[in-house]
């Protein structure tokens, strides 16, 4: 709601990261307007072949519910601004299980229900690394190698949707995040 109509134009697209750990699977989806909209799914594919490029599986909604269509994904803090914008969400889940809404996170039986959210029995990092061992440190690790290419690859896009980023800083910025989320691994070894 604070954005100004130029500041909305000079965004190349929002990226959105929730329960990036827990789920049988590693997933990208762009906002619901992809549907419609091809080319509001290029962060999405991008991603996706940069994940296949370096080797990470990674998936996209297969649409197996028709109120979720193949390539969005649904109901996180992207949702307000997937009608301005082309939107990239990263989450770990399982679209091909339960409801097929990507609700339902794993088919493991440690998981009463395959679900973690909200739930601090098993929402923890004590559960997760308990039975789930590197979970945790792999998939940051993918998603953040994953984003550290796409930041460096949509910075020399040539407006892909209409818009063009005016500043280059803002991705200078973005890329040395993504850079130190991979570094925060190696530092985190360094301390033990």
């Amino acid at each position: 709601n604070n954005m100004s109509p130029s500041e909305i134009n000079k965004t190349l697209f929002m990226t959105n990261f929730d329960s990036i750990v827990f789920g049988d699977y590693m997933y990208f989806h762009a906002g619901v307007p992809a549907a419609t909209l091809p080319g509001w799914g290029f962060a999405r594919d991008l991603a996706l072949d940069i994940a296949s490029d370096l080797g990470i599986a990674v998936y996209t909604n297969p649409g197996l519910n028709a109120e979720y269509p193949a390539g969005t994904g649904c109901c996180s803090d992207h949702v307000a601004f997937e009608n301005l914008m082309p939107i990239l969400v990263g989450e770990a889940t399982n679209w091909l299980i339960g409801d097929l809404d990507g609700y339902t996170q794993t088919s493991s039986t440690l998981v009463p229900g395959g679900a973690t959210w909200h739930n601090q029995q098993y929402d923890s990092r004590a559960f997760i690394n308990g039975n789930f061992p590197g979970w945790i440190e792999e998939r940051t690790s993918k998603y953040s190698q994953i984003m550290q290419a796409l930041l460096v690859e949509a910075n020399s896009l040539n407006d892909p949707v209409q818009t063009v980023p005016e500043n280059n800083m803002v991705w200078g910025i973005a890329l040395a995040t993504a850079f130190l989320l991979c570094q925060r691994k190696n530092t985190a070894n360094l301390r033990k």
